[in-house]
């Protein structure tokens, strides 16, 4: 049984369902989202990145993987959107990283603020709240989707090893 096999029968369930709310928005799961973010990277490994966006190929091999892993149908304008949510949030995160009085620890993946700093600024901007003095989960993985650059042999070992599959 191969990695996208184990993690998937994990992860099915019985019937197929759909995550979506009364506006017929799709609600991502954290383990959803998860998935979503290393199923893109291994697809940006596969040199399957253009530019910022993907060949539709890695767009339909996501819907596939989400159905067979979760049982949910998703569209290509679910991963489009969703897309756009996890590009908002790395413009956050590379944001932040740049601010003056941020510190970033390379090998915790995490950016630093003194505990005074951090409160008065959490204080004022709440949102960014996630981002500050944790670990940014799957952080190499998110610049590679969202970056400008395509995958590098370094990425390319970081997805592989980091991936649940």
């Amino acid at each position: 049984m191969d990695g996208y096999d184990a993690f998937e029968s994990s992860q099915a369930s019985s019937a197929m369902r759909t995550t979506t709310t009364t506006s017929g928005h799709k609600r991502w799961t954290p383990s959803e989202s998860r998935y979503f973010i290393r199923f893109m990277a291994s697809q940006v490994e596969e040199g399957l990145k253009v530019d910022k966006g993907f060949k539709p190929q890695a767009i339909h091999a996501v819907i596939r993987a989400m159905k067979q892993a979760f049982g949910v149908v998703v569209t290509e304008a679910n991963v489009s959107n969703h897309l756009r949510t996890i590009r908002r949030r790395w413009a956050r995160i590379k944001r932040l990283k740049e601010m003056s009085g941020m510190g970033w620890d390379n090998n915790l993946k995490m950016i630093v603020m003194g505990e005074a700093e951090y409160r008065d600024y959490v204080q004022i901007h709440p949102q960014d709240e996630p981002y500050l003095n944790k670990t940014i989960e799957d952080h190499d993985l998110l610049e590679a989707i969202c970056g400008n650059d395509q995958a590098t042999n370094g990425l390319q070992h970081r997805a592989r090893s980091s991936s649940p599959y």
